[in-house]
């Protein structure tokens, strides 16, 4: 009974190890941009946000992610034992998926998926602050950052995030309001 506490108690303790395999990618799920894996089911791609599908954007993200991971064959994934939602890093020939979406200014950096103490962490960052001052993707959108410098998102009634929309068309919307009142 000892040698049974003991275990689970080094178990506990011990950080768990990442999985590493091949992956084959079946489809990029529509509504949440979610990457359904061959055997594993639906995994978010790890230390980004990318726009949803139906979000300004959503839809060429959602090509782009296709192309990158579907339509060119097996990928290496590597899944992230601290990760909350069970998201995972994609590579493609040593290439990390993550970073390139960063890059293309498709994707923004997510801190909390990514903690200060993950070797990617500023190195995702800076991808995102290169492409913020570039102006590719997303951030070539006017109007579409907010003071915090994040990309601005309108929230449904429930709270759950909805569309990346500008700053003009957040006024616009707030003018609407204040006539039906």
């Amino acid at each position: 009974m000892r040698r049974l506490i003991l275990a689970a108690f080094l178990a506990a303790a011990l950080p768990l190890a990442s999985d590493q395999f091949p992956a084959q990618v079946v489809e990029i799920m529509p509504d949440s941009q979610q990457i359904n894996v061959k055997g594993r089911g639906p995994m978010p791609l790890w230390g980004v946000n990318l726009p949803r599908e139906k979000w300004m954007w959503g839809k060429i993200v959602r090509a782009v992610l296709i192309q990158l991971l579907v339509d060119r064959g097996k990928v290496i994934c590597t899944t992230i034992p601290r990760s909350i939602n069970g998201a995972a890093r994609f590579t493609q020939h040593k290439k990390d998926i993550g970073l390139i979406m960063l890059r293309m200014g498709l994707a923004w950096h997510d801190p909390e998926a990514a903690p200060k103490d993950d070797p990617l962490h500023s190195v995702y960052a800076e991808a995102e602050k290169n492409a913020r001052r570039f102006s590719h993707g997303i951030w070539g959108e006017p109007n579409l950052v907010t003071s915090t410098g994040a990309p601005m998102v309108q929230r449904s009634e429930t709270g759950a995030t909805g569309r990346l929309v500008s700053a003009s068309q957040k006024r616009q919307a707030k003018k609407k309001g204040k006539k039906k009142k």
